[in-house]
Order: C-alpha cells, then structure tokens, then sequence
C-alpha cells in the first residue's frame, strides 16, 4: 500500500473480523458477507459510486480484539427506569436521510404507544409509567430530551443536552 494509490479492500466472511491494521492502512473497507450470485454487480455498483449502502447492523464489528466487549442494545429510546430489563437503547423511528455537505433540513417524527411498550413476566405487552430519554441522531449521540410517561400521555420533562 505504498504506491500511494487510494486502496479499497473488500471483505467476504461471515462474521466481524478485527482488522486494525486494514483500517489503518486502507483508504475504505467494504464489509459484504456472503451476498449471493448478484455479489459481482452489487460490489461494483458499490466501488464505482452507483449505490451509497447504509443502515444499522444487528450486531457490533470491533476495530480491535481489546474492544470487546461489545454491545448489540447501544442502537435511540431509552427507558430509565423499567420493572423488567428493557435494552439500553433501542432503534425507533428510523428513517435515513442523505445530506449534501452543508446542507440542512429540519426533521420530524412520531413515537406511539407501541414503541414505548415492553414486555412483563406474561410475555403481555405493556408501556409502564417513567421516564424516558429519545435521542434523534446517531447511535454514538444525537440530540436528546427527556420525557415522562403518564398513563397514557407524553408529557415533556427537562430538556437533555
């Protein structure tokens, strides 16, 4: 990789692999599994600038074995006090937008009933009265307000960084 030639590398497998040095010394890493017959054109149209892959994983790929461990639940509601274990943060509302450097655009959605809810030693699916945290961004932060839910109504708390 001295050439100083921009060096894409591209890698099949079926796991996350630990690969500081490629993310060291590469200029990108295109991670694809096991794509299947149309794997040729999809990595093509990738690396050639047809298609801008994205989304939100299921699991976590580590930049280093010293990494681990790792956390599946990091991915943007969080309840903080729950009478059953809830995930720390759990992916809500999403939609992906695409920005052009600079550019800005005001964004809104709506969070019901079922995205607050979990559930109880019944397996029955409940929203327990508490607090909760809704972050809008990313998964490594966003903004963030606190709500607290009454019965059935949102009501706004104190306003999170």
């Amino acid at each position: 990789m001295s050439a100083n030639r921009p060096v894409v590398v591209v890698l099949m497998n079926g796991r996350p692999l630990s690969t500081p040095w490629l993310a060291e010394h590469a200029s990108a890493i295109l991670e694809t599994w096991f794509l299947g017959v149309q794997m040729g054109p999809a990595v093509a149209d990738v690396l050639f600038g047809e298609y801008n892959p994205g989304g939100k994983l299921p699991i976590t790929v580590t930049r280093s074995v010293g990494q681990i461990p790792i956390y599946y639940n990091h991915i943007y509601l969080r309840d903080e006090v729950a009478g059953f274990t809830p995930p720390v943060r759990s992916l809500k509302g999403f939609r992906r937008l695409t920005l052009e450097p600079g550019e800005t655009q005001t964004v809104t959605f709506a969070l019901g009933s079922d995205d607050f809810a979990l559930h109880d030693s019944k397996m029955r699916q409940v929203v327990e009265p508490g607090a909760f945290t809704v972050i809008a961004g990313s998964s490594t932060g966003g903004l963030e307000s606190r709500f607290q839910v009454v019965a059935d109504t949102l009501v706004p708390a104190q306003r999170a960084r």
